[in-house]
């Protein structure tokens, strides 16, 4: 046993994690702002498998490695929007809909493989960078610091996303959809007006799903949402009329 724990196989080991855990890492950075505003999605994997499989073919087909990654990118965007308009414009229930784009990206890779590829063929890697001086540490430079740009990228985007989501005006508008956006709405409309639509384009779909009227937000009767699970009910009004302060959101559960 003490020949699989020599410095070199605990370093190679390292590497390999790093390596496999890229894609990962990329993909759960996405799922926690998309948590973070209210959204669950549990396709991420079929997300992945689909985006991985045209990347491949692409560079079967043109050897250009870049264009892989885009092409990648590409699919992802198409997945995550076609999640959004099931879940948020056709109001179909999150986990349900997430298993079903699992499934449909699982059944698609595979197929398209069988079709279009067939047997495994290798194909290049994306080149790895070597960080100066820091490459240069013995056994933790070869583990840490030789890695491809896509790694540098995904790590360097743990810290981005943190403060993305914890320091930035968009972050606060994620978190505030995700934990209450009815309060939100009432906050925004009081300052906007009755009939505005208070959310900028970089607001979570969220929102657009549990939108109110703002003219709602001052009358004296509950106002049910669609898709909320969930009804307000009017409490006692502030001394300064705030819309935020007169209505509390109690969960019901659906019989």
């Amino acid at each position: 046993m003490g020949e699989f724990f020599t410095l070199s196989v605990l370093v190679a080991t390292a590497a390999s994690a790093i390596r496999l855990a890229t894609p990962y890492l990329l993909a759960s950075l996405g799922e926690t702002v998309g948590q973070r505003s209210g959204v669950l999605n549990l396709g991420v994997d079929g997300v992945m498998l689909l985006s991985a499989f045209f990347s491949y073919w692409t560079v079967l087909e043109t050897g250009n490695l870049w264009l892989a990654v885009l092409v990648g990118l590409v699919v992802g965007l198409v997945m995550g929007l076609l999640y959004g308009v099931i879940t948020v414009f056709l109001n179909a229930t999150q986990g349900i809909s997430g298993i079903g784009i699992f499934i449909f990206g699982l059944g698609l890779s595979d197929l398209l493989f069988r079709q279009l590829v067939g047997t495994p063929k290798p194909v290049r890697r994306l080149p790895n960078v070597d960080i100066p001086l820091l490459s240069d540490i013995p056994h933790l430079g070869e583990a840490l610091f030789q890695r491809n740009l896509l790694t540098y990228l995904a790590f360097l985007l743990v810290p981005v996303t943190a403060l993305l989501l914890t320091r930035t005006t968009f972050g606060l508008n994620i978190r505030s959809v995700g934990d209450n956006p009815r309060r939100l709405t009432a906050s925004v409309c009081r300052s906007n007006g009755p009939g505005s639509w208070p959310y900028s384009s970089a607001t979570p779909w969220r929102a657009w799903r549990e939108r109110p009227s703002c003219s709602s937000w001052g009358s004296s009767s509950p106002t049910s949402h669609r898709g909320s699970g969930s009804s307000p009910s009017p409490s006692s009004t502030s001394a300064h009329g705030d819309p935020s302060a007169s209505w509390e959101v109690h969960s019901s559960t659906a019989s």
